[in-house]
């Protein structure tokens, strides 16, 4: 079960993930995976040392990370950075084509060849 974590200011902070972690519980799902977004839908950019530190905490817990990256060039042009700079913190990352560089249609997904040998399969 997906859990959402709010904040006021629509950021997420290692605090935030921490207390959201589930406990090792027979009743409950487990907790494996962080998901984030950058640029976020509301056009805030989440700042690298917060993509850094959630990325660290998330580590910590052995949690995989991903980043939905639909606006990820977005962010990258506003932080002054490169999209690669921003990718570095999540263990896979999806870009749509056509909702950020305007191509007429396509998604890619990007990790670890061992996650792309799995998820092609998933795919097809």
């Amino acid at each position: 079960m997906p859990r959402v974590i709010c904040h006021d200011n629509d950021f997420i902070y290692p605090e935030d993930i921490e207390k959201n972690i589930r406990p090792n519980d027979i009743h409950e799902p487990h907790t494996t995976l962080v998901s984030v977004e950058n640029a976020l839908s509301n056009g805030l950019v989440i700042p690298l040392d917060i993509m850094k530190a959630n990325y660290e905490m998330a580590k910590k817990y052995n949690l995989k990370v991903h980043l939905d990256g639909a606006r990820l060039f977005n962010a990258a042009v506003s932080l002054g950075c490169d999209a690669k700079d921003i990718a570095q913190y999540a263990d896979s990352v999806t870009f749509c084509l056509s909702k950020g560089l305007c191509a007429p249609y396509g998604s890619v997904i990007v990790g670890s060849k061992e996650f792309i040998d799995k998820h092609v399969v998933i795919g097809r």
